[in-house]
């Protein structure tokens, strides 16, 4: 009894220890920055980071993307959300909230997403969608995923957002 008993609990930690997040997609490939990993689709590729992120994935006619940023400021992901909300209002012509939410990532202490269209200066509505989490070690991250509407759906957003997970 006490040998099965180990059995189990052996196995237990084998299978805790190799939980590595949440799955990868059909069709997606992982990704890693700082102390997030996230899975996007296979056909989209590493591009320069700009405005400060720590990394850049490219849709194939760069009308889709995601960008990770590692962030100093801490506090309260809803809190940040609605800072950062104020600030790209000012930035941005034609911003406007779609909605704001906590939401669940993996790893994370607390998650918002926070949902939002803006025009471009050159033309162009983009939709994104900003996960700003906190990791369990109080690492700050905003997630962001964003697009034009012929180049990104909300189905595919979901499943990119679905993967984010603090390593």
């Amino acid at each position: 009894m006490a040998r099965a008993l180990i059995g189990l609990m052996v196995a237990g930690l084998i299978l805790v220890a190799c939980d590595s997040g949440p799955e990868v997609p059909d069709g997606f490939t992982e990704a890693e920055a700082g102390p997030v990993t996230f899975a996007h689709p296979e056909e989209w590729t590493e591009g320069s980071p700009t405005g400060g992120a720590e990394l850049q994935i490219e849709g194939p006619d760069a009308g889709a993307g995601v960008q990770v940023f590692v962030d100093d400021e801490e506090g309260d992901p809803a809190a940040r959300a609605t800072a950062l909300a104020a600030e790209l209002r000012t930035t941005f012509e034609d911003f406007e909230v779609v909605g704001q939410s906590d939401t669940e990532v993996d790893g994370a202490q607390s998650a918002t997403l926070l949902e939002y269209t803006f025009t471009r200066p050159e033309g162009g509505t983009i939709h994104s969608w900003d996960v700003l989490a906190e990791g369990p070690d109080g690492e700050q991250v905003i997630f962001r995923v964003e697009g034009t509407e012929d180049e990104l759906d909300e189905d595919a957003v979901q499943e990119i957002i679905d993967t984010l997970s603090f390593s």
